[in-house]
């Protein structure tokens, strides 16, 4: 007998929540751990394995966000686009307010040039390389409404062969020359990203669209075993290392598929506690003002107060904590305006 695909969206997003809030951490720390990263004990993943950490909210952000795109909703398709914007311009206007005014009146010289500052409007980096998540999840974005709005019912079909051809380019050696102008063009951090991640964004995409999850659920144990074994294989074993377009080659888009599979098959449903739920999801919504504000938060507390530990597992830890600290209390403060978007 055929179980019911009726999964518990609470549940499952009880278990991508556990993922977010991995994944923001291991950003924090790979940011501050510089030297012998690989032998740390309490290192979850490899450093070879980096480059997936950012690109798997991708694929999370547009899975939930397919019902968003396909409601040609305008209203709440403006929301996302305000939500994205504020942060995506507001701190780059903050940071240069404050560096080459705030901080010139106390002899700080660390300005920033117009230029500069132009750039990262622009295309999210010039100042602050971070943005580039912000520039290519708002790139993605408008693609999807474009996609949806211009081929009404046929937009899957369009999207299969964008994705088809979009990974030939991506591990041709046209992704490759692509991607290595990173270094050469003042945009490249942003621009060059863009064919591989939005790969990640059709992912996300196609299997909610599909209903893929949910197919699984049925036979869950078997597909969370599977997926443990791949993820551990693709984690820990390079064993396409000869495939070196973009970042690392393409097991780096299994490893990220089977992390989403592993962690949306973990039985969360057995657990009847709402704490467990109520605790991640606390955390789990300020991970985007963790990831904007923790290289400042690392800059000024780690040079200042935690010193050399700042480059320690523990002292990883206490800059998230007081980068989620920073975060809570600003959104409690600036709750009933757009500005809380700055930290959440």
């Amino acid at each position: 007998m055929k179980i019911k695909n009726n999964i518990n969206k609470k549940k499952i997003n009880l278990g991508i929540e556990l993922l977010r809030m991995i994944l923001s951490f291991l950003i924090v720390l790979v940011h501050n751990l510089s030297l012998g990263i690989s032998k740390n004990k309490l290192y979850l993943f490899p450093r070879k394995n980096l480059p997936y950490y950012v690109p798997s909210f991708f694929l999370i952000a547009f899975y939930f966000s397919y019902n968003l795109f396909i409601s040609r909703n305008i209203g709440k398709i403006k929301e996302r686009f305000i939500r994205i914007l504020i942060p995506y311009m507001g701190w780059p206007i903050l940071f240069f307010l404050r560096n080459n005014y705030v901080y010139y009146r106390y002899g700080i010289i660390e300005n920033i040039s117009f230029k500069n500052f132009y750039y990262q409007l622009l295309v999210g980096c010039g100042m602050y390389g971070i943005f580039w998540f912000l520039f290519n999840l708002l790139f993605h974005s408008i693609f999807f409404v474009i996609i949806i709005l211009l081929f009404n019912k046929k937009y899957l079909y369009i999207l299969f062969i964008i994705t088809f051809l979009n990974y030939i380019f991506a591990y041709s050696s046209y992704g490759f020359f692509f991607f290595r102008l990173y270094d050469y063009v003042p945009v490249g951090h942003s621009i060059c990203p863009i064919p591989k991640m939005i790969l990640y964004s059709l992912t996300g995409f196609f299997l909610s669209s599909l209903n893929i999850i949910n197919k699984l659920y049925n036979y869950r144990l078997i597909i969370l075993t599977l997926s443990g074994i791949f993820l551990f294989i693709f984690t820990y074993y390079n064993i396409l290392s000869k495939i070196k377009y973009f970042y690392i080659g393409i097991f780096i888009d299994l490893c990220i598929l089977s992390e989403f599979v592993f962690f949306t098959m973990i039985p969360f449903d057995k657990i009847n506690n709402n704490i467990i739920y109520i605790i991640l999801k606390q955390i789990t919504s300020y991970t985007g003002g963790i990831y904007y504000i923790h290289p400042n938060v690392s800059q000024i507390f780690g040079k200042y107060i935690l010193s050399i530990r700042q480059r320690t597992f523990i002292g990883c830890l206490l800059l998230y904590f007081i980068s989620y600290i920073i975060c809570l209390i600003n959104s409690f403060l600036f709750r009933k305006s757009k500005i809380k978007f700055l930290f959440i």
